[in-house]
């Protein structure tokens, strides 16, 4: 690609168009995330025109809005989330002017005022930049960054990028206090004049941000500048000789700058705008090529129907399904969501009990401890949460829930390897650290039949509890089991080895061996001891399967208690191994962790011929 900083401004707005366009076109082709990506285009062309993004410090937090970066820094999109082509999030090892593996929000100003002190305490000359959306904007981390940046005084520019959106709609004060902005008389006025001022920019550009100094003070004086920041805004997002020239006269300011953009996720493709959470993370060829850059916009209505029917199957619509159910006969039952109704399921279910349903935004931490008062007040709180973000509440997990035993469910989605979405999704790590916690009871369906059954133990049941899910599942197994902490012959035969598979994924691979009984552990935690010991007696091999880490997992829990009770069964333990997984493609995961149908039928050969 030619040097962007060559490039006139008519220039500049055609690759705009022609980086959308490609978005578009890859994201048809291998999935990806679209809405956020299309919202952020001329925000990060102007981004690249005035600073120098390989000597400058650019940090996307949450990194889905990453893909005109890539495209700017000459990396193409073919192949996209896939192990032969680039992530679909910021990637240091693909190139330098990515500085950070990150996936999860509210980060970006804790690296960014990291980064200015390291660059101060080393006397280095360079920017430092951090696009943060308004949805990241609502966790907590984040102003715990901006009380440390205000005392620090550290030159660093923050980008809010305001689409009024994270991954669902927007909630919380903050929120609000962003709404008011976009609609007040006084913003309609300031920004008129904005306007007038842009039209004799470069010139008028220092007058124009000594205007907006004027005039912040009506806007964000109680939000921002408490921490000691100066605050400009709010300004089109999508203006992008406004941008340039507004970026290029904040790059002088010495101290740390917080400016207000506002934006439309989805700008361009008016499917995308119109339903930006429904386009925002796409499945490869998910729309089945109707979704083209010229034609779209007669498609619309065939267009998001195509997409809405790719959810068959989904364990997350199967548990708002059941959700509902439930609550329709008790009314302690409440849904807690952070910023994630349309992602695990609880859309639905908002609809219906608006009253009962809490989107509490991106913060997870609070999610947890408001869920432990719910609970404590009588309430009886289901917390749908992907697993990968389970993680961030670890503490509150521990501390407010489980010491206090307090019947909070956790309904943790996306449950194992995430696949394309990379390295910081996988959802590997939730049954070793909630294994660990007294008072915690570990669940794991095998199709959505189970899903229901465990659903009305949860609404009955009175200690913290978590039932863990991947996506979607492939197969309905048709056995009814009462969850009653026993786990369920799938196969059995009396062979010499038994598979003991841990939740949907192994039990499929698991129930294509030969040769092998089949059981499900639908309960991690506490093991089925009765089974467990039965089995030991039994068989001469048991072999564990889990989506999950092999470290403090299910099968080494298997191991020692097998072990406390004297048994000397051969016990063969399979997960993922002590790595950060960065395999973008499910079966090759589980290929290398040695769970596909050639590894496991090997092992049960090779014992039977000894």
């Amino acid at each position: 690609m030619e040097n962007i900083k060559d490039l006139s401004m008519q220039q500049l707005q055609q690759l705009c168009v022609d980086v959308r366009k490609q978005i578009i076109d890859k994201v048809n082709t291998y999935g990806g995330h679209l809405s956020s990506n299309l919202g952020v285009v001329e925000i990060t062309v102007a981004l690249h025109f005035v600073f120098d993004c390989f000597k400058d410090k650019l940090i996307f937090d949450v990194g889905h809005q990453c893909y005109t970066h890539k495209i700017l820094t000459g990396r193409n999109l073919d192949n996209l989330r896939t192990n032969s082509g680039v992530t679909g999030f910021p990637n240091p090892q693909e190139c330098d002017a990515d500085l950070f593996s990150v996936g999860h929000g509210t980060t970006s100003l804790s690296q960014a005022l990291g980064l200015a002190r390291a660059r101060d305490f080393k006397d280095e000359q360079h920017n430092v930049v951090a696009i943060i959306g308004d949805g990241a904007f609502g966790g907590g981390m984040a102003y715990e960054a901006l009380n440390d940046i205000g005392v620090s005084k550290k030159k660093l520019l923050i980008i809010l990028n305001d689409n009024k959106m994270s991954i669902s709609q927007n909630v919380g004060a903050m929120s609000n206090h962003f709404a008011k902005l976009r609609v007040s008389k006084s913003f309609a006025r300031f920004k008129n004049n904005v306007k007038r001022c842009i039209l004799v920019l470069p010139i008028l550009g220092k007058p124009l941000i000594k205007f907006a100094k004027k005039v912040q003070k009506k806007f964000s004086r109680k939000v921002i500048e408490t921490f000691g920041i100066p605050y400009y805004g709010p300004f089109d997002g999508h203006d992008l000789p406004n941008l340039i020239n507004l970026f290029k006269e904040l790059s002088n300011e010495q101290g740390p700058v917080f400016v207000h953009l506002m934006t439309e996720k989805g700008k361009g493709f008016k499917s995308a705008e119109v339903q930006p959470e429904l386009f925002h993370g796409l499945q490869p060829k998910s729309t089945q090529k109707i979704m083209d850059y010229e034609t779209e916009n007669k498609n619309i209505q065939k267009l998001q129907d195509t997409v809405k029917n790719k959810q068959n199957k989904s364990f997350s619509n199967t548990m708002c399904d059941a959700l509902i159910e439930l609550a329709s006969e008790d009314k302690r039952i409440v849904a807690i969501t952070a910023g994630m109704s349309g992602g695990t399921g609880l859309t639905k279910f908002s609809e219906q009990f608006a009253d009962r349903f809490f989107d509490v935004g991106m913060a997870e931490q609070h999610a947890t401890t408001m869920a432990a008062g719910l609970a404590k007040g009588g309430c009886k709180p289901f917390f749908a949460v992907y697993s990968t973000f389970l993680q961030r509440a670890y503490d509150q997990v521990i501390h407010d829930v489980c010491i206090n035993n307090l019947p909070v469910t956790f309904l943790i989605d996306r449950a194992g390897i995430a696949g394309s979405d990379g390295v910081t999704h996988q959802g590997i790590y939730d049954i070793g650290y909630l294994s660990q916690i007294p008072n915690m009871t570990i669940l794991c369906p095998k199709d959505g039949c189970e899903l229901y059954a465990m659903m009305s133990f949860a609404a009955l049941y009175n200690s913290p509890l978590s039932i863990r899910y991947p996506k979607s599942f492939d197969t309905v197994y048709n056995t009814q089991h009462p969850i009653n902490f026993d786990w369920e012959y799938m196969r059995q035969q009396n062979y010499n080895t038994v598979l003991v598979a841990a939740g949907n994924r192994t039990l499929d691979i698991a129930m294509q061996c030969c040769r092998a009984d089949c059981v499900h552990a639908n309960t991690l935690k506490p093991l089925d001891s009765k089974t467990l010991q039965s089995l030991a007696s039994q068989y001469k091999q048991i072999i564990t399967l889990e989506d999950g880490l092999v470290n403090g997992g299910f099968g080494q829990q298997v191991v020692h208690f097998l072990q406390t009770h004297g048994s000397v069964v051969k016990v063969v333990t399979l997960g993922h191994g002590d790595s950060h997984i960065v395999d973008l493609e499910q079966k090759s995961v589980f290929a290398t962790s040695g769970m596909n149908r050639e590894t496991l039928q090997k092992l049960i050969d090779k014992f039977d011929n000894i």
